[in-house]
């Protein structure tokens, strides 16, 4: 997730090495660009797991060495289980599933490998505070050995 009060100081490696995206900082939707990236996780085997939005919105798969991303989740606008209206953080569990943040429509959606709809794990009742519903949602976790999902949420 992004930070947006961030205090940190942050030092860079001068030869860095890019592993996704653009390493001069072009944006696009293609399968070696990303548009606007707002999570990443390490995955088996040292894979990368990026997800993306802006116009469409899509989870993308990085093998190491290989600029080249693969599509695992591809999205529209909207509010169904297939549809996305933001997507701001991503957990993956032991079996593989992907659990997305989408706080525009105040939900925790989790999708199991090569779903093409996500089944819903938490809010997605509209805003508020009862217990299925969220109200600006910002990150989330879930316990590994309990699947219990802890949310910061305001």
């Amino acid at each position: 997730p992004i930070s947006t009060t961030n205090c940190s100081m942050t030092v860079w490696a001068e030869n860095a090495t890019t592993i996704a995206g653009s390493p001069i900082g072009i944006a696009d939707l293609s399968s070696t660009l990303l548009n606007y990236p707002t999570d990443v996780r390490v995955g088996a085997n040292d894979s990368i797991y990026v997800i993306d939005y802006d116009t469409y919105y899509r989870l993308q798969l990085f093998y190491p060495g290989n600029l080249s991303g693969i599509t695992i989740i591809n999205a529209s606008f909207g509010t169904d289980l297939n549809q996305f209206s933001s997507m701001d953080a991503l957990y993956i569990d032991m079996s593989g599933n992907f659990y997305i943040l989408d706080s525009d429509n105040f939900r925790i959606t989790k999708w199991a490998p090569e779903a093409s709809t996500g089944i819903l794990v938490a809010g997605g009742n509209g805003i508020g505070s009862s217990i299925d519903k969220l109200d600006g949602p910002t990150d989330f976790f879930v316990e590994p050995n309990t699947s219990y999902i802890w949310i910061c949420d305001s």
